[in-house]
């Protein structure tokens, strides 16, 4: 059984071909019949006082599919970790009942089902509590096979795909800023820091209608996804994540980003960095 996170820290999962395990760094078993080489895992609270970014690794109870489901729960308003959490355990439930081939991925309406399972638990934790009535969580989904990569996310958790060292697609966070800046009114960087970046999409039980975008990419060795919270990417200018997370390898990213994250890491961060 998969934990639910967080953990606060790095931790190394690799992949030992003779045993087909993935194992992290005190040899407790953690994945079986990984698709891709290796993984790092970064997770910290931060300067906060509640740990409100979840997520899990899970897999089809056949192998054939991995995931990664992130969460950031949405600040300003109370009981962002519990709709976090909430989004993480009741989307990988859903996923791991439902899903056995990757056929069921080309209809557009099996991950919609997701979300709607995800928002009608969050109504009954409504209905026996109203004071979690406008919380709310970012989400970003990925899915692979051995030959594609599902992406799906809504607010501004994101999905960088590296290849060649370069940033091959990355998704565009639904918030207020980067709306401007897809407009042409704010540059990149501009949306990145821009004080309205908390005016976010977000997974919750009182829209009519969940805003959220879907991808597909073909996946070729030697690729590299980076799926992480704002915690992680709101610290980097484009130019400097890719230099990093692109172009570093994963032990390298380690001893650099670590203490960079626990230095100047104010709010919880949450991400996986997958070499394929």
């Amino acid at each position: 059984m998969l934990e639910i996170y967080p953990i606060f820290g790095f931790r190394i999962l690799r992949y030992y071909i003779a045993k087909n395990i993935i194992m992290d760094s005190t040899f407790k078993l953690i994945f079986r019949n990984l698709v891709f080489k290796q993984c790092i895992l970064i997770s910290g609270i931060g300067t906060r006082t509640v740990m409100q970014d979840y997520g899990i690794h899970d897999s089809s109870l056949n192998k054939e599919l991995e995931w990664f489901i992130i969460c950031d729960g949405i600040g300003g308003v109370p009981h962002g970790d519990v709709a976090a959490k909430t989004t993480v355990e009741t989307l990988n439930n859903y996923l791991k009942n439902s899903l056995q081939k990757e056929e069921q991925l080309r209809d557009k309406s099996f991950f919609e089902k997701g979300i709607q399972t995800v928002t009608q638990e969050f109504s009954n934790l409504i209905e026996c509590n109203s004071e979690y009535n406008q919380m709310g969580c970012t989400l970003c989904v990925l899915i692979i096979t051995k030959t594609k990569a599902y992406i799906y996310w809504a607010g501004d958790t994101r999905l960088y795909f590296f290849r060649n060292n370069k940033c091959f697609w990355d998704t565009i966070p639904h918030n207020f800023s980067f709306d401007l800046f897809k407009k042409g009114i704010l540059t990149m960087e501009e949306a990145r820091i821009s004080e309205t970046n908390y005016i976010t999409a977000s997974i919750n039980g009182y829209a009519d209608k969940i805003r959220y975008d879907t991808n597909i990419i073909s996946l070729k060795p030697g690729d590299r996804i980076l799926i992480c919270t704002d915690g992680i990417w709101g610290l980097f200018d484009h130019n400097d994540l890719i230099n990093v997370f692109s172009k570093k390898s994963l032990s390298d990213i380690q001893a650099y980003v670590e203490p960079y994250l626990l230095e100047y890491g104010a709010d919880n961060y949450y991400g996986y960095i997958i070499d394929f």
